[in-house]
């Protein structure tokens, strides 16, 4: 009786195990955060590495904007926003063309605003209540670390009133990474330097995909990677299913399960359940990088530099905290989870954190699009964005 039992519970394992071995593989297809054991060593296409050379990688930062370019990006409504890129790496900004260079922003996808077109971010609205012209160059998915090494290598930019720094929160984790695929997997050809604290002083890991023949062995790259990555041993190698899979499911209060099940629901509408989950946990993880002392020493420290940058070359700085919706709607129901941190930064330098506003707003939803993309700012949102900014800025440039 007991043996039979036993053969009846194995064969119940076996079958589970099978099962969801066949799922993970499958659902993975369409579904990159499904991680197997062939993610630790990813085969790149020869094809897609030649694309990203011809039209993003750079050698120190690991990738930017080409000179003299332009993009359409296509929303799921069908929505067509185009942006250009003038011949200086600068989003172009319209009506200001040969206008003096007064003020320069660096920072990700926020500052650049992403899903709208070059006369409707928040930069060019700004730009007009100021009545001075300000240099775009932010970049999609930037840590302030990468931000940063491009306002210190680009001299023009020592030649203006103001620097803005502009980050969404998740910047908190990006400056600890060197190889994105380990925190946002899939996305391998993303290498990028680090800053590391020796006492008070900041050294930089460099680029590790620094060369082109390095293309012709990424997984090689991710060796010397683990070393200096934040995410590979903390989030990587916990989500990765290894036999059996079956216990893989419950790791990281059952991530896994969480996510097999919202890419299987996305089967039969092509819904964003599985991105919207994968979104969700990366906000969790950036407050949990808020709680070590580490992670916000290092976040710390690069702000600082920002600004000492900016004061030896006597230039006003101004560090911007943008939250992304999904970061708003946690607060909503946890409280802040960078407040503590935006009020020490506050002591140092110039700071907006535009959470506070942004949670006050009347149609907070209306400020931002919905998307694929990660839902950047709306129209109108960037407009609120820049009224927001004015008053601040306008008093910094203009104290009395």
């Amino acid at each position: 009786m007991l043996i039979n039992i036993a053969l009846i519970l194995f064969g119940c394992a076996v079958g589970f195990e099978l099962v969801t071995i066949i799922a993970v593989h499958q659902l993975r297809k369409r579904c990159q955060w499904l991680l197997t054991g062939a993610d630790e060593f990813p085969d790149v296409d020869t094809a897609v590495c030649k694309k990203f050379i011809e039209s993003s990688w750079d050698t120190e930062l690991g990738w930017i904007r080409r000179p003299s370019s332009t993009k359409n990006e296509v929303g799921k409504d069908g929505s067509v926003s185009r942006f250009h890129i003038d011949e200086a790496g600068s989003r172009v900004n319209p009506g200001f063309e040969g206008a003096s260079k007064e003020i320069f922003l660096y920072g990700d996808s926020y500052a650049f605003a992403r899903q709208v077109n070059d006369d409707e971010t928040w930069a060019h609205h700004l730009s007009n209540a100021l009545q001075k012209n300000i240099v775009n160059k932010g970049v999609g998915n930037y840590g302030i670390d990468q931000a940063l090494i491009r306002l210190e290598r680009e001299p023009e930019a020592k030649q203006c009133r103001m620097h803005i720094m502009a980050v969404v929160p998740e910047t908190i984790g990006r400056v600890h990474s060197v190889w994105k695929h380990y925190s946002e997997y899939g996305n391998t050809l993303a290498f990028k330097p680090r800053f590391y604290s020796v006492g008070d002083e900041l050294n930089m890991i460099s680029n590790l995909l620094n060369a082109e023949k390095k293309f012709e062995d990424i997984a090689s790259l991710g060796l010397a990677a683990r070393e200096h990555d934040y995410f590979y041993s903390r989030k990587f190698m916990q989500d990765i299913f290894k036999f059996p899979y079956s216990l893989c499911l419950w790791r990281e209060n059952g991530r896994n399960i969480k996510l097999l099940y919202a890419a299987f629901l996305d089967l039969f509408d092509h819904g964003e359940r599985a991105f919207v989950s994968v979104m969700r946990r990366n906000i969790e993880f950036s407050a949990r990088m808020f709680r070590e002392p580490e992670t916000v020493s290092l976040l710390k420290s690069i702000i600082l530099r920002f600004s000492n940058f900016s004061k030896a070359n006597d230039i006003v700085p101004l560090f911007v905290l943008m939250p992304q919706l999904m970061d708003l709607e946690r607060i909503k129901s946890h409280g802040s989870y960078y407040d503590e941190f935006i009020r020490d930064i506050s002591e140092h330098t110039n700071v907006i954190d535009l959470t506070e506003p942004l949670l006050n707003a009347s149609s907070l939803n209306d400020l931002y699009i919905h998307d694929v993309y990660g839902g950047h700012l709306s129209i109108e949102g960037n407009h609120f964005v820049a009224a927001q900014l004015a008053p601040a800025c306008q008093k910094l440039l203009n104290p009395s």
